[in-house]
């Protein structure tokens, strides 16, 4: 044991007023507490020496006893009871020989606990103080070994934000950079050593840390991580494979290409939107990634945006179609065209470019497609001074579509009527009626029979807007043509399906739609880019293999390939502007949604680009 040693009996009188008995009586139950100690005999050891203390309060080795004691405790696995002791000893006799001893005892019982930060913020502290070389020498390498082998780095970000002494700061910061650099995390490395070294410029450490500095420095010379969150198991395993294999062909490409290099991070979603959410979390912890490419789904997207946004990271929503995404705040970027977007733009077309002035809409009775697409398409004809004569909704799984398409004709018959284009005549008059007009039909039949007869074309609707899902065209696209109307047909994104439409030619034949993948095939750059993919990954890219590789285009444009801090990137993302991607531009405004899209038309068999 270190300095317990005899001192001469008159020295003790001296200090302590203590007849020589006494002091005799003091030292005797002391070592005997010891010598119990020593012999593994540590119930027995603490007994003695808290009676040394009942028996004579105050006396000359109590600061002694405090650490035997506390000693004791902690090799009978009385860990909170020991910790007490000790700090009674360090907070009450500040200026003991022993406090260093009482330090490096707590930093142990910390580590018998698996309080791992707490030990190592004592052993700092211990060597902060300064005392014996060979307890110092002790600390300072178990403080270092608990640091390598038992603290994350988390552990490690936590304990620098609550030290303030620049030696025990200098331990966290050099063991910090080393193992981000052994990560290749080059540019968290930079951070936490350019902060040490800018709060204490004169250092004796700065030698080191510049040193460090410049080996991240070379190391990470052209490299950045991108983060990908995707469902890579799950029910949609496949299309969140599918956007990853875009993803990984773009950085392949680019590495092969570039002497900078770009390094993927990826995290399985599983479709759950709590494991994408903790998936954010770890990603936005790794300062080395300067943005997120994910998710898949809307609604998982819009969790780790809110993530993402807390936590300054830039997101970008390569498949999202969510209305009001971006407004959640300014690190999120949507690379697909809001639903919003595409019913407006549609409705543009229609009124300001077709002349159309009235529409009907069928459309599911779903907030997530059906209602929104309905809103914003009704909006935009109100705003170009158009009007919407009939809404009509249906539900999953609906078989027949009856009920809407008969209300829709037996509105543009009224309309007929009240516009004459329909004349009703009675029986009597019918002869002498049908030689009067030649542009005007008559009939005898009622508004009724008009309705339920699907004979006579109806020229009352200019337009009808169908934002249905692809399972319902099969059945609703018959059935529509069933009922003759003499309309414009318009559709949603689902409706971009050549195999799907050619089924169905006889019926839909003319109708446009708006698509947010179009490939075009007089496009020499779109088929040279899918020639290449197939010898690079043995299959031919489809719409997610494309938004994904669009996606890291984006990105690495905006950044010109290079690592920056996180906020700059944000910078060059919203200023980028038009970036030409394999599946169509990608036009960024200031609420930071693609504004591109495909006006598409579906004709005599083939789909062909329109605006």
């Amino acid at each position: 044991m270190r300095r317990l040693l005899l001192v001469p009996v008159f020295m003790m009188v001296l200090s302590a007023g203590l007849h020589a008995g006494q002091v005799q009586s003091i030292d005797s139950l002391f070592y005997a507490g010891v010598e119990s100690y020593v012999q593994g005999r540590y119930l027995e050891s603490l007994s003695l020496l808290q009676s040394l203390d009942k028996v004579y309060p105050g006396h000359s080795r109590t600061t002694a006893s405090l650490l035997m004691q506390a000693k004791a405790l902690t090799q009978m696995e009385r860990y909170q009871h020991s910790l007490e002791v000790y700090d009674r000893l360090i907070l009450q006799y500040p200026g003991s020989e022993y406090v260093d001893d009482a330090l490096y005892g707590k930093a142990v019982t910390y580590y018998y606990l698996d309080y791992i930060p707490q030990a190592v913020k004592q052993l700092l502290e211990l060597v902060e103080l300064g005392g014996d070389s060979r307890l110092l020498r002790r600390a300072a390498k178990l403080s270092v070994d608990l640091m390598e082998y038992r603290m994350t780095d988390a552990d490690l970000r936590k304990l620098l934000s609550e030290l303030t002494k620049e030696k025990s700061r200098a331990a966290v910061t050099i063991r910090l950079a080393e193992n981000d650099i052994a990560k290749e995390r080059f540019l968290s490395a930079r951070q936490v050593l350019k902060q040490f070294i800018d709060q204490y410029p004169e250092s004796p450490y700065t030698g080191q840390m510049n040193r460090l500095l410049s080996r991240a420095e070379k190391a990470g010379e052209g490299t950045m991580k991108i983060g990908v969150i995707l469902p890579l198991s799950g029910n949609l395993e496949e299309q969140g494979r599918a956007l990853l294999d875009g993803i990984e062909y773009a950085v392949d490409a680019y590495n092969n290409a570039q002497s900078a290099r770009v390094g993927l991070v990826v995290r399985d979603s599983k479709s759950q939107v709590l494991t994408a959410v903790k998936a954010m979390q770890e990603l936005a912890s790794e300062k080395e990634i300067i943005a997120v490419i994910g998710g898949l789904e809307s609604s998982i997207t819009a969790a780790v945006a809110g993530v993402a946004q807390e936590r300054g990271v830039p997101l970008l929503a390569p498949t999202a179609t969510l209305d009001g995404l971006t407004d959640l705040g300014d690190w999120i970027f949507q690379l697909n065209s809001s639903l919003d977007v595409r019913a407006r733009r549609l409705a543009d077309y229609a009124v300001t470019g077709l002349g159309l002035k009235t529409f009907a809409i069928v459309a599911p009775a779903d907030r997530d497609y059906g209602l929104s697409m309905r809103e914003s398409f009704a909006r935009r004809v109100h705003e170009l001074e158009g009007e919407i004569v009939v809404e009509k909704w249906y539900f999953e799984g609906a078989e027949t579509f009856q009920p809407q398409f008969k209300a829709l004709r037996e509105y543009g018959i009224q309309k007929m009527i009240k516009d004459s284009m329909i004349v009703q005549v009675r029986e009597e008059l019918w002869e002498d009626t049908l030689s009067t007009r030649k542009d005007t039909l008559f009939t005898k039949q009622s508004v009724t029979q008009l309705v339920d007869s699907t004979a006579m074309a109806v020229k009352g609707i200019d337009g009808i807007f169908l934002p249905v899902y692809a399972e319902d065209i099969p059945r609703i696209a018959p059935q529509l043509a069933n009922y003759h109307f003499d309309s414009r047909l318009f559709g949603g994104t689902y409706w971009n399906d050549l195999s799907l439409l050619d089924s169905h030619k006889n019926y839909i034949d003319g109708i446009v739609f708006v698509a947010d993948f179009y490939m075009d095939p007089s496009d020499y750059n779109v088929f040279s880019f899918r020639d290449a993919y197939r010898r690079a990954r043995g299959k031919t890219p489809d719409k997610l293999e494309i938004f994904g590789y669009d996606a890291v285009n984006f990105i690495l444009t905006s950044t010109g390939g290079r690592s920056m801090p996180r906020k700059d990137v944000r910078e060059r993302l919203s200023g980028t502007g038009t970036v030409e991607g394999v599946g169509g531009r990608k036009i960024l405004n200031d609420s930071r949604i693609n504004q591109h899209l495909n006006m598409l038309q579906y004709r005599s068999g083939r789909i062909y680009q329109i605006r």
